[in-house]
């Protein structure tokens, strides 16, 4: 398969690689393909600002010096107000599909859990990488879905070691992850020195939804949210792995509209994961002494 063949899949993963341009990739055919989704918009965009422009011209011309004062009280009374998005974010699947069976992105500013079925991924990890600089794994991944025609889809996911979120300046592990359509496709192992296709087994996650701009504190600050979630809910759930990030679009999809996903595996809590406190004391396994009918039946005497 040619490079070109697979489309938005280059731009894909171009841009959720957190900053790796490929801009000499992606190819005219996918371009063109996303120039006209959003022309009618920005258009429609355009001729709002013209419009919106000539209007302030023509107030302008004729305001009076106590309507400017008006004008300017309301404006400052406005700016005052907390601004809400007014932008739709993009659906999860509209520059790649999601892997069969996966659910849809977790709404913006939203906090939930979601079950993931089990699928197939083709995994790159740097075992000594910081906060921020872990995106040399790009390529390997880029060529490995290029040479084995593997169609791509969306998000691409990069787990984190929690030292480099705990601590961005010290090094730790870290790992992209290009997901397979389904769990059948390919095979699992290695591919060359620095990508191997693994299966991940059927599993459970807290997750918080993004919109907009990701960098490295966005991400720490949605870890920290998510963490305090799990801290109220200390009965119920119980973190059982690193962190993740899912990104979902590509570069010719606008920033403010982008969706994104932090995420933290979590298991239920069971009767051994309970922390013992007042009301739940620590059990004693062991029988108590001094008791001959806690004896064992070897070591009991019968009386005559």
């Amino acid at each position: 398969m040619k490079l070109a063949t697979l489309g938005g899949a280059a731009v894909l993963i171009s841009a959720i690689s957190a900053g790796i341009g490929l801009s000499s990739f992606p190819s005219r055919a996918a371009k063109a393909d996303d120039s006209a989704k959003t022309s009618t918009a920005d258009q429609a965009s355009g001729d709002d600002k013209s419009a919106a422009e000539r209007d302030r011209s023509e107030r302008k011309s004729t305001d009076t010096p106590s309507q400017k004062s008006g004008d300017k009280n309301a404006k400052k009374s406005a700016e005052s107000k907390p601004k809400s998005a007014t932008v739709a974010p993009k659906a999860a699947d509209a520059d790649a599909p999601l892997p069969d069976g996966w659910p849809g992105a977790t709404a913006p500013g939203t906090i939930e859990i979601k079950s993931y079925p089990a699928y197939r991924g083709a995994v790159s990890r740097n075992p000594k990488t910081v906060l921020g600089a872990e995106n040399g794994m790009f390529f390997s991944l880029f060529n490995h879905i290029q040479k084995n025609e593997i169609a791509m889809t969306a998000p691409v996911v990069n787990t984190y070691d929690s030292v480099l979120i705990d601590d961005p300046g010290k090094p730790g592990s870290a790992s992209m992850e290009f997901l397979y359509r389904t769990k059948d496709m390919g095979h699992t192992g290695k591919d060359g020195e620095y990508v191997e296709v693994i299966d991940h087994p059927a599993a459970t996650y807290i997750c918080l939804g993004h919109q907009g701009a990701m960098n490295t504190a966005q991400l720490r600050e949605g870890v920290s949210k998510l963490r305090a979630w799990l801290a109220k809910h200390a009965d119920e759930w119980i973190a059982d792995g690193d962190p993740r990030r899912l990104g979902y679009h590509g570069p010719m999809t606008p920033t403010n509209r982008k969706l994104w996903e932090i995420q933290i595996p979590v298991r239920k809590v069971q009767k051994k994961d309970a922390r013992p406190t007042k009301d739940n004391p620590p059990q004693n396994t062991k029988p108590p002494t001094g008791r001959s009918d806690d004896r064992s039946p070897e070591t009991k005497t019968s009386k005559k």
